[in-house]
C-alpha cells in the first residue's frame, strides 16, 4: 500500500507534547503522539511518499520546539527511509486540488499526492483530513483514530 504522510504526524511522533498544556489538550496529545509513533512503525512495511517540502516542515517544527541540533540526522532518516517527491510532478494536480478546496497551498501537495499515487494520507491535520475526504481520498486523521483501527488499516496491506 502506498501511503502519504502529513507532517504532522511525523513531528507528533519525533516530540512529546509539552507539560505546560491543559489538562484535557496534554491527554490527547499524548495520546496522538502513541498513535503516531504507532503509524511510522507500521509504516514500515508500505511504500511511504512525502512531498519534499514536508521536509521543510518537519525542520521547521522541530526548530521552532528548541530540537534544531536534530535537524541534520532527521533528515538524513526520513529522504532515507521514504519516496521523496519533488514538486514537479504534482504541481498541476495540486493547482486543481487548491482550486477544488481552497485548502492551504502546503496541504494541496500533500493531498495532490495521494490522489495521483492512490495513497492513503495519514495526518492530524483536521481541515486537511476534511478536505481530502471531500475529494475522495482514503484519509486517516491520527486524534480520531483508534489504535485498533490503525493497525487494521497498516497491518496486513501491502
Amino acid at each position: 500500500m502506498k501511503v502519504v504522510l502529513d507532517p504532522s504526524v511525523i513531528a507528533k511522533a519525533l516530540l512529546r507534547p509539552r507539560r505546560g498544556l491543559p489538562r484535557e489538550i496534554l491527554n490527547r496529545e499524548t495520546e496522538t503522539h502513541e498513535k503516531a509513533k504507532l503509524v511510522i512503525h507500521l509504516c514500515d512495511e508500505h511504500e511511504v511518499l512525502l512531498p519534499k517540502a514536508g521536509i521543510v516542515e518537519v525542520a521547521s517544527v522541530l526548530k521552532r520546539n528548541g530540537h534544531g541540533d536534530v535537524i541534520p540526522d532527521v533528515v538524513e532518516s526520513l529522504s532515507l527511509s521514504y519516496n521523496l517527491v519533488p514538486e514537479e510532478p504534482i504541481f498541476e494536480e495540486a493547482i486543481d486540488v487548491a482550486s477544488e478546496t481552497g485548502a492551504s497551498g502546503f496541504d494541496c501537495y500533500f493531498m495532490a499526492l495521494a490522489l495521483i499515487e492512490g495513497a492513503l494520507l495519514i495526518t492530524d491535520d483536521v481541515k486537511m483530513a476534511f478536505h481530502a475526504k471531500r475529494l475522495g481520498i482514503e484519509t486517516l486523521l491520527l486524534r480520531e483514530a483508534e489504535r485498533e483501527e490503525i493497525q487494521a488499516l497498516l497491518r496486513g496491506r501491502t
